[in-house]
């Protein structure tokens, strides 16, 4: 889940060289649409969007009990700020931008 297209189909592209199939949503609120419809194996959240931010999204999937095993990562500039609040929300890996398509993967 990323509000930019760019990082969005950077990410989709990089995760299907590597033969992982990939569903992308533009904010929180998609976000938690597709979740419940595709019941992903992993969520890459960024933080910082509109409508329904990645950290509130985060909180919620962990709310769900359909959600709430599923592993979530943020990709965002990944402040200390970012980090405290993503651990309290229920994050469980954090990727800093910019990254390079290997750590993604």
């Amino acid at each position: 889940m990323d509000d930019n297209k760019v990082i969005r189909q950077l990410i989709r592209v990089n995760l299907e060289l590597e033969g992982i199939e990939v569903v992308t949503a533009a904010d929180g609120a998609e976000c938690l649409e597709v979740v419940h419809q595709v019941q992903p194996d992993v969520i890459t959240l960024d933080v910082v969007m509109p409508r329904l931010d990645g950290l509130r999204t985060a909180a919620l999937l962990r709310d769900d009990p359909r959600t709430r095993h599923i592993p979530l990562a943020t990709i965002c500039a990944c402040t200390q700020y970012e980090v405290d609040c993503g651990v309290a929300a229920g994050v469980d890996a954090f990727l800093a931008k910019p990254f390079e398509p290997a750590e993604l993967v």
